[in-house]
Order: structure tokens, then sequence, then C-alpha cells
């Protein structure tokens, strides 16, 4: 092995341990980044839902177990508008791409107007993928900007429809949780092992309860 590879993979080793302990801290909150959504019950879907981070605050979070609501056509107005009539304060309210066309920040601040603990956003691009939930400006009457302040996470299409025909006949209880392990690197260091190329790469959930997936 040339004294040059063994430099760089020393040099990569030592930046993949250190981002490892920065991030092993076990904490009653988390970055958004890293934290997940779990399916707690009816156990006949529990599981941990493929998610992502909304751009835009709260960053940190950490959400208990708590009761899914969908909202319900027949009853609601539309969120956008904010006529919101199914109950859901203290819980975690399902908004899905039909709710209404105003932003995902939007939809995020109906909700919280009506005491919602956090929010669930159906992709609207893609049945079985998730993107960051992007930020657009929105301002009160008096052209402030505001801000929600209650979690928010995007879910795939196909998750949100399984999550709302479960929720019509089921308590479902969702929760925004953070790694209980206490040495989870988001970085998979792959390596070519000829030493002409490095990469930092790799994409996955972040599941609860699984040591290796």
């Amino acid at each position: 092995m040339s004294q040059q590879f063994v430099w760089r993979w020393f040099t990569i080793s030592i930046l993949c341990n250190i981002y490892t302990v920065v991030n092993s801290q076990n904490v009653t909150t988390c970055s958004a980044i890293n934290s997940y959504v779990r399916v707690a019950a009816p156990s006949t879907i529990a599981k941990t839902l493929l998610s992502s981070q909304a751009l835009f605050p709260p960053y940190t979070y950490n959400v208990e177990p708590t009761e899914l609501v969908v909202l319900n056509s027949t009853i609601d107005g539309g969120i956008c508008s904010g006529d919101i009539r199914t109950n859901i304060t203290n819980k975690i309210v399902l908004i899905a791409p039909v709710h209404g066309e105003c932003s995902y920040v939007e939809k995020v601040i109906a909700a919280q107007s009506k005491q919602a603990r956090a929010v669930l956003l159906g992709n609207d691009v893609d049945a079985i993928s998730v993107s960051p939930v992007p930020y657009s400006e929105v301002r009160d009457n008096e052209t402030n900007l505001i801000y929600p302040s209650i979690p928010a996470r995007m879910i795939s299409y196909y998750d949100a429809h399984e999550l709302a025909v479960a929720a019509w006949s089921d308590t479902v209880m969702i929760e925004f949780g953070c790694s209980e392990q206490v040495n989870v690197s988001e970085v998979l260091c792959v390596v070519d092992t000829s030493g002409d190329h490095w990469w930092l790469d790799g994409e996955y959930q972040l599941q609860s309860s699984v040591l290796h997936n």
C-alpha cells in the first residue's frame, strides 16, 4: 500500500469518525435531519416511514406517539382558508395534496392556528419518494414574516394514503422520534481501494429500534 494511499485512508477515516462522534449525543430533542417518523399503532401497520425534514422552523423537536387525524372533506372547507372543523387540537394532522393549493408553509401555519401538535405532509410530486419540504414566505396582515412553530415532515403519497385509510377505522399513533443509538452516523463512507477516488456517499432512512437495515 503506497504512503499516499495510507494518508488518504487515514484522513477520510478521521472525517467519518468525527462526524459520528458529533452526532452521538442522546438528547430529548434532535435536529430535524436526524429525526424519523414511526407508526407506533396499530400494530398491523407499525413501522418507520421514509420521511424528510422541512426547510423551515422548528429545526429541532421530538414528538411522542400522538394520535393522527385526517381532514374530512365533507366538513372541512379548506386548510388554505383556515376553515378546519375537524378537531386537530394536540394531534398530528395528515395533510394530503388534495387539501388545498397553497404552499406547504401556509398549510402548516393553518394547522398550527388550530393547535395541531405536528403535521405530516403527503408528497404531491411522487408516489413513493420524499424530498425536503421547501420554504416559502408567509406574511401577516402587517407584512411581517411568520414562521411555523410546530414540526412538519414529508412522507410519500403512498404512505399518506395508507395512514389515511387506517385512520378512518382505527386509532393511528405517530411519533417524530430521535435515535436511541449513540453511535449512528448519517454518513456512509465508500472507499475505492484503488486509491484514485474517494466519496462520502450513501442515503438511508433512520430506523427506530433497528440496529441495521
